[in-house]
């Protein structure tokens, strides 16, 4: 294949894997507003085990995250061995399957088939991993931070869409098609259109043979070097989780008095978070590394977590999350881009299954601490939120002001 061409195919399918991601997470945040219709549903028949609907709901996310951290660096490292077609197909049937199983689970109010249809979708959650791994194929080091950036786009773009489209179809009584589980069939289609494209248009992007796979040896060589940005990557997610917990909890009061508050918050987090991710991104990495785009991310995160403590009205909450969308923006893209340089791409798969496992176990500690922190005292998630930041400086203090691509 000449490089023409070469090009040509690597467009074809970056773009064919944004949509896919676009598509699948799309499916993802609209099942989000539905679960607590579904709860107050499958209440009247919950097992003396489950004392509420809010233990309930607490079980319904554990076993989604728990799924997430058990199979992402599992399904990761067999894309790295098997091929990523293989190992995709099987994710996005995954997703399929759950989104019938939550079909049947809403209609008879089977809590069990639910339960195993939250499990099916931590498993089809492993589609981005493999997703991400794609890009490390056919980009460059140059390109990559850029792809991942696009990934990110993909997925915020999914956080505003989703829900908008589960409340439309959920209520929309002029339609008398649409019902409060259309959503449901919706999902299941948007699943089966993803599986199709992938089947019939993406040709794998790594051809695995008993030469190239990583042996055993390669493994722990590659988890070595990427330990530092894996943990990199974990104070990020716990940062920004913490943060995004205790910014909503800080918008009840006002949600009170504006219904909308929570809405107008996520969309504007989702405009600049798309912005940044893109845009800005694409700017500053011309005129910066990726050390120091990953210093002044973490400067910026910090900067918010102080600014927000400030803010008591929705207008002022959103400008002071401004500096935290961008830090994590630039912090995000530079260091999956450096994790996947230091391992290489035949390992890409198995380290960004970990950083998947690793942004599931932030949120999950995140989620499950912060309403108690909150209650304590609001200002506690903030503090907790810039202290994890201001570990990551003195890595990279020294490298704030170097040219792109110049690790050194």
């Amino acid at each position: 294949m000449d490089l023409s061409s070469k090009s040509k195919q690597s467009t074809f399918t970056l773009r064919l894997i944004f949509i896919i991601v676009m598509l699948s997470e799309i499916s993802y945040q609209m099942v989000l507003p539905l679960l607590p219709q579904l709860i107050q549903q499958l209440s009247p028949q919950l097992p003396h085990f489950i004392a509420s609907p809010q233990s309930l709901y607490s079980l319904l996310m554990s076993s989604f995250t728990l799924t997430v951290l058990l199979t992402a660096p599992v399904l990761g490292y067999a894309s790295d061995r098997l091929g990523r077609k293989k190992i995709l197909c099987l994710t996005l049937f995954s997703m399929l399957a759950s989104y019938v199983l939550m079909i049947y689970a809403y209609s008879g109010a089977h809590l069990g088939l639910f339960l195993l249809a939250r499990m099916l979708g931590g498993v089809a959650m492993s589609s981005t991993v493999v997703a991400q791994a794609i890009l490390t194929d056919i980009a460059d080091e140059k390109a990559r931070a850029r792809q991942f950036g696009l990934i990110g786009l993909a997925l915020t773009l999914a956080m505003v869409v989703g829900p908008f489209l589960s409340d439309t179809l959920a209520n929309t009584p002029a339609l008398s098609i649409f019902q409060t589980n259309t959503p449901f069939y919706f999902c299941g289609l948007l699943a089966f259109l993803c599986l199709a494209l992938i089947i019939l248009l993406f040709k794998n992007s790594n051809q695995p043979n008993q030469h190239t796979r990583p042996t055993l040896s390669q493994n722990h060589a590659s988890l070595g070097k990427a330990l530092p940005y894996l943990w990199l990557y974990f104070l990020l997610e716990l940062s920004w989780s913490f943060y995004f917990h205790a910014t909503l909890l800080k918008l009840l009061p006002i949600e009170a008095e504006n219904i909308h508050a929570n809405t107008v918050f996520l969309i504007f987090l989702g405009l600049f978070m798309s912005l940044s991710l893109t845009v800005l991104f694409r700017f500053l990495e011309k005129r910066l590394n990726l050390s120091a785009l990953i210093f002044w991310g973490s400067s910026l995160m910090i900067l918010s977590s102080f600014l927000i403590l400030l803010s008591h009205s929705l207008v002022l909450i959103c400008l002071s999350s401004l500096p935290m969308i961008i830090g994590v923006a630039l912090v995000y893209c530079s260091s999956l881009a450096l994790l996947t340089s230091e391992t290489g791409q035949l390992k890409g798969g198995l380290v960004l299954g970990l950083s998947l496992s690793i942004m599931a176990l932030a949120w999950t500690l995140s989620g499950a601490s912060v309403g108690f922190l909150v209650s304590i005292t609001p200002i506690y998630p903030y503090l907790i939120a810039a202290s994890l930041m201001i570990l990551v400086l003195p890595s990279y203090s020294k490298k704030w002001y170097t040219l792109p691509y110049s690790q050194s």
